[in-house]
């Protein structure tokens, strides 16, 4: 038996691998890195929000995991039909 698995009634389950460490973001840091201040996002994290913002509840804390905000951010992305994201070339 391999002896870098997680064993159950010794059965290999899965393959042990060393956890990158978690960063959590506080609300603080979000409103820092988004630009936007508390309240904006406080009401993204209420249970019956419209589009709630992805968020980790440690008892009455809450904390944010960056990748899943900047996944949630890139979900709703919005482009103007036809656009394009290259910069124009307006000469003054």
């Amino acid at each position: 038996m391999n002896s870098d698995a997680l064993q159950l009634s010794g059965q290999a389950i899965l393959p042990r691998s060393p956890a990158p460490p978690l960063q959590l973001w506080t609300a603080k840091q979000l409103c820092a890195a988004l630009s936007v201040g508390k309240h904006w996002v406080y009401l993204r994290t209420m249970k019956d929000a419209p589009e709630p913002l992805p968020v980790v509840r440690l008892g009455t804390r809450i904390r944010f995991d960056p990748e899943k905000v900047f996944l949630y951010i890139r979900e709703r992305e919005r482009h103007r039909p036809g656009g394009t994201l290259e910069p124009s070339d307006v000469s003054a």
